[in-house]
């Protein structure tokens, strides 16, 4: 291998990291995944930590020096900003002694693999929810506000909208239905245990949303309106979109987000719903996001002599 045209991508999300060894041409050579540590939860030194271990980790894997690869891009979820970014980059350059690193957010790893530098937009719907893109090249930012001021759509946001309405329905003392023997058999939740699973327990409340889902396709009441009110959360996202940009043409919408990017009941639905509310105004991207393509086209484009 020519170590002097080789080039590293990672994706660094709310839920798992994800690196990839390339060439000049962006070709995926390996890839691994890890856990997460998502950086606006740490801050740039831990984060920092936890890249150079992983980057240990993969290295390992297939025998190569890290400092003897051409360049390294890091997509990090919740690096919005200027200053995140340095941080980041600073903090790792220190850590592993390497120097050309390019720190980005985990949309922009995305956007690339979909559009390059076109306009387009992108709606992702995992852990957290966005809509983000270019319109003639302006970027476009609507949502991402976080799971207390929003994220609709996501797979917090169905969790928690499904479990507040649980509450109501255990505060009417109405008798035990498939929701609460799902949620029962399979995380162990009850009315009685309700507030300490989730308030003390260190829960991860959107490991639920693939139940609400599961149910929502059953019928499930609970969980159908949920799906229905958090669909309609994503749909605020493309209308917001219209109204600012008013755009002339049709514009093509990407899905990201294992909530959106998955065949089941809420994608369809979601789907669905888009198409009666917009009709052509968006077009639906058909190919799946590779964001390892999209960091490793910027570490290729940024650091290739």
């Amino acid at each position: 291998m020519d170590l002097k045209n080789l080039y590293i991508g990672v994706d660094s999300g709310g839920t798992n990291c994800r690196v990839g060894l390339g060439d000049g041409t962006g070709r995926i050579i390996h890839a691994s995944n890890y856990d997460s540590l998502h950086y606006s939860e740490t801050g740039a030194k831990a984060f920092a930590e936890r890249i150079s271990a992983v980057f240990d980790e993969f290295c390992a894997e297939i025998n190569l020096e890290l400092k003897s690869v051409a360049g390294i891009c890091v997509g990090a979820a919740g690096a919005r900003h200027e200053n995140d970014k340095s941080g980041i980059r600073d903090a790792l350059a220190t850590r592993i002694n390497f120097h050309n690193i390019k720190v980005v957010s985990d949309s922009a790893v995305a956007y690339c693999s979909a559009f390059n530098d076109g306009d387009g937009l992108i709606l992702i719907s995992g852990t957290g929810s966005a809509l983000f893109g270019k319109y003639k090249g302006r970027d476009v930012r609507i949502g991402g506000w976080g799971k207390i001021l929003g994220d609709e759509g996501s797979s917090h946001s169905i969790s928690l909208n499904m479990l507040r309405r649980f509450a109501v329905k255990a505060d009417e003392s109405g008798p035990e239905g498939e929701l609460e023997k799902s949620l029962k058999e399979e995380f162990g939740i009850t009315r009685e245990n309700l507030i300490e699973k989730i308030y003390h327990g260190n829960f991860t409340i959107h490991t639920l949303s693939p139940l609400v889902i599961r149910l929502a396709e059953n019928g499930e009441k609970i969980c159908s309106d949920t799906v229905r009110d958090e669909i309609d959360g994503l749909i605020r996202l493309l209308r917001a979109y219209l109204k600012r940009y008013s755009p002339a043409e049709t514009t093509e919408l990407a899905l990201l987000g294992s909530v959106l990017e998955n065949d089941n009941f809420f994608s369809r639905e979601f789907k669905n719903k888009s198409g009666e509310v917009f009709g052509n105004l968006f077009s639906l991207k058909e190919e799946r996001i590779n964001t390892l393509k999209g960091a490793l086209k910027i570490a290729v484009k940024t650091f290739a002599e």
